[in-house]
């Protein structure tokens, strides 16, 4: 754990950053989509309709894979996190 910081200062980070990636991976694969839909469309000649209720589940499935991504770390940092860590990534030099 970092110096100073408390368990649900970190956890809150985690997950807020992973929500806040997603959220925008989210965006950006809709509007790629939407383009990549609409260019299709027209060079085939097909009409383009884009259903709203699946722009919602993609953004809620990326929201979903955020969330999922920000909790995953926090459960298998105790395992991987020990003392010896500690001493080693704190960031002093040794006197030699």
């Amino acid at each position: 754990m970092a110096a100073g910081a408390k368990t649900w200062s970190i956890s809150f980070q985690f997950i807020i950053e992973a929500l806040t990636l997603s959220v925008i991976g989210g965006v950006a694969g809709i509007i790629l989509g939407v383009s990549g839909s609409k260019i299709l469309a027209s060079a085939a000649g097909w009409p383009m309709v884009v259903c709203l209720v699946s722009i919602f589940l993609a953004f809620g499935f990326s929201g979903l894979v955020g969330i999922f991504s920000g909790f995953t770390p926090l459960q298998t940092k105790p395992r991987f996190f020990t003392p010896q860590m500690r001493r080693d990534t704190s960031g002093g030099e040794e006197a030699s």
